[in-house]
């Protein structure tokens, strides 16, 4: 799977259920708009390579910047910033499964698997192994939020 920065409609992927979503090889991935409903991750990305932070970019004034792979500071309003933390979560390859991490101690990650009515509250720092339908949500869960859905296409010994 080639190394794609989210730019233009063209690098949307259409799945066949309808859903669309970003390819993220090597390269950090600025969602420019709404049009995306989830992510596609390289296996070969997440097993051999850093974790993928997910968060927003600002530049604070005394800190150094963090520059999440999966940047979603421009789909969210401007009154509604907070609700994503700049490092909020990671995806990454831990004990042979992928995992997320939570980091923001401001604001929830929630994880909801698929088929499932109830979301739970993942802890500060929790590894939570993830499935193919989860549901991530991102900030409090009665205002605002920001929600990714987890897909996982082929296996991890597929050359994807």
């Amino acid at each position: 799977m080639s190394a794609i920065q989210l730019s233009e409609p063209a690098d949307l992927l259409r799945c066949t259920n309808g859903l669309s979503v970003l390819c993220l090889g090597n390269e950090r991935l600025r969602v420019k708009d709404a049009l995306a409903q989830g992510f596609v991750i390289a296996w070969q990305r997440l097993r051999g390579g850093p974790p993928i932070r997910i968060g927003r970019y600002d530049e604070p004034p005394d800190e150094i910047p963090i520059l999440p792979e999966i940047d979603l500071s421009s789909v969210m309003p401007t009154n509604q910033q907070g609700c994503v933390s700049r490092l909020h979560a990671a995806i990454e390859w831990k004990d042979g499964k992928p995992m997320l991490r939570t980091y923001s101690k401001n604001s929830g990650t929630w994880i909801r698997r698929s088929g499932e009515i109830h979301k739970r509250l993942l802890q500060l720092h929790e590894y939570h192994t993830l499935q193919h339908g989860d549901m991530i949500q991102l900030g409090h869960p009665k205002s605002h939020f920001v929600r990714l859905r987890i897909q996982f296409l082929g296996t991890p010994t597929d050359n994807t």
